[in-house]
């Protein structure tokens, strides 16, 4: 599925990502999270010193998923070599890349 994806880059990494990916954030219907909707993030909160739920669903501390496999999946997917002007690679390692950033600012936030 990744190779045909982003039709170019490395196949393993490719594949190591997505088995990441897959296994963590894209994961979110499994019967043990059984979540509707994405994930919040402090960076689009309204401000109050006691952010606990972000919209109607989201609560900070109900991440599902090791952040660290994200980081890892983003690693991957910018050391692929796939064409960095293929619309798909570009859409999913910017939104990669979004994810594990909110999820640092979620934990920063926490520790306030």
């Amino acid at each position: 599925y990744a190779t045909r994806r982003y039709k170019s880059g490395d196949a393993a990494k490719l594949q190591s990502a997505w088995k990441l990916l897959s296994a963590g954030p894209y994961n979110a219907s499994s019967s043990e999270n059984d979540l509707q909707g994405a994930m919040g993030s402090v960076i689009v909160a309204r401000p109050a010193w006691n952010i606990s739920q972000i919209g109607c669903c989201a609560v900070l501390t109900d991440l599902y998923y090791d952040p660290e496999d994200l980081v890892v999946a983003l690693g991957h997917l910018l050391g692929v070599g796939a064409d960095e002007s293929e619309a798909t690679y570009r859409f999913d390692t910017i939104n990669t890349a979004l994810q594990a950033v909110s999820n640092e600012a979620n934990a920063t936030y926490v520790k306030l």
